[in-house]
């Protein structure tokens, strides 16, 4: 319980200071060991075919249920975006996930 790496992650912002093998999974730190980044962002694309940032998720597991979860409260298109390997998957309102 003394260890500072399990203290860091009793911050109330996460901002904790470890090194890459101890970043929790679907996590990425950069590397300077600074601030732990959430791998997975989720975008709402705009009219005008622009992504708007509306929030990250550390899994992809957690980024498709909050977009589905954003489709149904605000209608439209989402895109997640992997920090990692640049992958796309674009979340449509008629349930329809593309890759």
């Amino acid at each position: 319980m003394n260890n500072p790496q399990n203290y860091a992650w009793q911050t109330p912002y996460m901002l904790a200071l470890l090194d890459e093998t101890s970043s929790p999974k679907g996590w990425r730190a950069s590397p300077r060991r600074t601030f732990l980044i959430p791998r997975f962002d989720i975008f709402r694309i705009a009219g005008d075919d622009k992504p708007i940032w509306v929030e990250s998720a550390s899994t992809i597991d957690a980024a498709r249920e909050r977009a589905r979860l954003l489709v149904d409260i605000f209608p439209g298109k989402y895109l997640i975006f992997d920090q990692t390997t640049g992958e796309k998957i674009l979340i449509l309102p008629n349930d329809t996930t593309i890759q």
